[in-house]
């Protein structure tokens, strides 16, 4: 079983989808006789649960995985570090201070460390790449 969250959800709707295999049309000599359905990671309420290793492989091996979503382990539950969860701000602050500042930060997408940045008075260069960013604040901070 694995538990994958993300802070892509409003509630009320508008959910985190991943496509892990995507529905196909099936055909029978030349004609469309109708379609395979696809397979999909829907973030209910910002958290997807399964037990499909393939699922959970793919998901795994995503470039997304650690931005868009994380996966929660079962230590992660038990020292109640719930990424993704109301726990943390906007900016990825997180409610208890046994935080790693550098895995909060990269939970977060580019843009929304450039606002962290420009809020916290710390200038950047337009063209850094998000580790960058991260050194920066984290520098700014020392």
């Amino acid at each position: 079983m694995a538990t994958f969250r993300t802070r892509i959800y409003k509630s009320g709707g508008g959910s985190l989808r991943i496509v892990v295999k995507p529905g196909m049309p099936q055909f029978e000599g030349g004609v469309k006789v109708g379609d395979k359905p696809g397979v999909y990671a829907d973030f209910v309420g910002g958290e997807f649960v399964t037990k499909d290793k393939e699922v959970i492989e793919k998901l795994r091996s995503l470039p997304t995985f650690g931005v868009d979503f994380v996966e929660v382990t079962d230590e992660d539950e038990r020292a109640g570090k719930n990424a993704g969860s109301e726990s943390t701000d906007q900016a990825g602050n997180a409610g208890d201070d046994q935080s790693d500042p550098r895995a909060e930060l990269e939970k977060l997408t580019k843009s929304q460390l450039q606002e962290l940045a420009q809020e916290r008075g710390v200038s950047l260069d337009a063209n850094l790449k998000k580790a960058e960013i991260i050194d920066a604040l984290l520098n700014a901070q020392k």
